[in-house]
């Protein structure tokens, strides 16, 4: 299935079952130049929008038609209508004609505005959360693999100031519970307050403040090559806690964890 789209073209291949999204055909401007209606008696000769392949993944049928909250003129159908995905704010449509546009806005310069799909797909935003927790796991699976056989921990970077393959276990390990907090940070699970709240119990351990003392400037570093300002807010607020616990005091250290038993 091929969609000429005028500044781009994608392709996908459809799976299903006919009668599912097996007979959806590829949206081909049927609806240029109509107003957006909500009414039903305005739509009564429109095709529905599950007629289409939702135009931003172009796996799934769509549902809802999209529209220009601008001009208030159709735009595509989806099968969500939400936000602006970078893959597509720069698709338009080659059967919406400049002059048209011209005769809406009063000049070129916000042609394109009118004629620019602006969405996020539920099916491509949900597929990249899949793959970032597939890569996640990944990794999980790899420091799990090393933690369990000391053999394998010296395959990773080495841990600056561990007295022991115990103590190196025991930062490996407090990783990958910093890791899973960023991940829901990440995923907007956790608000910055909620962060200090866990932080702040998690560095009065001394094995969690040697754990950010050793790693926590490469966090900042990764976050900031990669340009991930979510990531390094992460950092910084981690950065922070961590900052506020070691003036308060000395760590409660691995020994003094658990009451003696007797």
């Amino acid at each position: 299935m091929v969609a000429d789209q005028g500044e781009c073209t994608r392709t996908a291949v459809v799976y299903g079952a006919r009668g599912s999204d097996a007979n959806a055909v590829v949206y081909d401007g049927q609806l240029t130049g109509e107003r957006y209606r909500v009414d039903r008696e305005g739509r009564r000769n429109w095709p529905t929008a599950a007629q289409f392949m939702c135009a931003s993944c172009m796996t799934v049928r769509a549902s809802v038609w999209d529209h220009c909250h601008t001009h208030g003129f159709v735009r595509a159908p989806l099968c969500t209508p939400e936000g602006v995905p970078p893959l597509l704010s720069s698709v338009s449509f080659p059967s919406q004609s400049a002059s048209h546009n011209n005769r809406l806005s009063g000049s070129g310069s916000d042609d394109l505005n009118h004629r620019r799909p602006r969405w996020v797909c539920r099916t491509a935003r949900g597929q990249r959360t899949r793959q970032e927790e597939a890569q996640r796991a990944s990794h999980r699976q790899l420091v799990v693999m090393s933690l369990s056989d000391p053999d394998l921990i010296v395959c990773w970077e080495r841990i600056p100031n561990a007295a022991s393959p115990l103590e190196a276990k025991q930062i490996g390990f407090t990783n990958l519970i910093i890791s899973n907090w960023s991940a829901d940070y990440q995923l907007k699970r956790f608000n910055d307050d909620a962060l200090r709240v866990l932080l702040r119990e998690h560095f009065r351990g001394e094995i969690a403040r040697k754990h950010w003392q050793n790693g926590g400037s490469q966090w900042r570093q990764i976050a900031e090559a990669l340009g991930d300002s979510r990531g390094i807010r992460f950092a910084s607020l981690v950065d922070e806690v961590y900052t506020q616990a070691v003036s308060e005091g000395p760590p409660i250290p691995p020994s003094a964890y658990f009451s003696a038993v007797g």
